[in-house]
């Protein structure tokens, strides 16, 4: 267990770091720009503005606030296009909420069926072998909805948050928010391999299944969530 949970974990970081830094060298922005490429063009037209200014100044005297009024302006435009150009900008902008939804659906759905896959067949075995843990199937069944509940909370909170910190990443942000929830969950398995005369086999398997059906939900999110 501790193998292959340390394995997963050292996965997850490399690929985390990997991605963090490419993240400066991707497209951002409705402009398709990098960040510091959106900043290099912000100050060249700040520049810009304040050569503008002085010039103004120096030819006509700022006769009737003509000079403050174009500073003004101009400070606007160039604000303005940076707000369009930077990711920053991107993640402050009203949540569409069709591609919220649409995306919260989706998201759901796939969390539903990879649980079924995940638990109902792939670990089947291994739950028949600790049976004395869970509660039996018809106790399961009777409470389903709870379990929905839970899928469709958590599923909207993973939108949520691309939506208000990851938003103009696409699918390689969707799958760093991934990463970044599955490192949570694991600190979460191994508090409960404390608590809970759980195998060790069974807590490796859980890690595994959190870190893929993380970084799957975060690139379905990160594929259909725009702002």
């Amino acid at each position: 267990m501790r193998k292959t949970a340390f394995s997963v974990c050292a996965l997850a970081l490399a690929a985390l770091l990997g991605m963090a830094s490419s993240s400066a060298a991707e497209p951002v922005g409705k402009t398709g720009k990098t960040e510091t490429e959106c900043e290099d063009d912000w100050h060249q037209g700040a520049h810009s503005c304040q050569d503008a200014y002085v010039a103004c100044l120096h030819n006509i005297g700022n006769a009737g606030n003509i000079c403050d009024i174009g500073w003004d302006d101009c400070w606007k435009a160039v604000n303005e296009e940076y707000e369009n150009c930077s990711p920053l900008a991107a993640k402050q902008l009203a949540l569409n909420w069709e591609r919220f939804l649409f995306a919260c659906i989706a998201a759901f759905v796939f969390k539903v069926l990879w649980g079924w896959m995940f638990n109902g067949v792939f670990m089947r075995a291994v739950y028949a072998r600790t049976a004395s843990l869970w509660r039996t199937a018809s106790e399961m069944m009777s409470r389903m909805p709870w379990l929905l509940f839970g899928l469709a909370i958590s599923t909207f909170a993973i939108v949520l948050i691309f939506a208000n910190g990851f938003v103009g990443g696409g699918v390689a942000a969707g799958i760093k928010l991934g990463i970044m929830l599955a490192i949570i969950a694991f600190g979460s398995r191994l508090a409960m391999f404390y608590l809970q005369p759980l195998p060790g086999k069974l807590i490796g398997y859980w890690i595994v299944g959190d870190l893929i059906d993380m970084m799957v939900t975060g690139a379905i999110v990160g594929a259909i969530y725009k702002p």
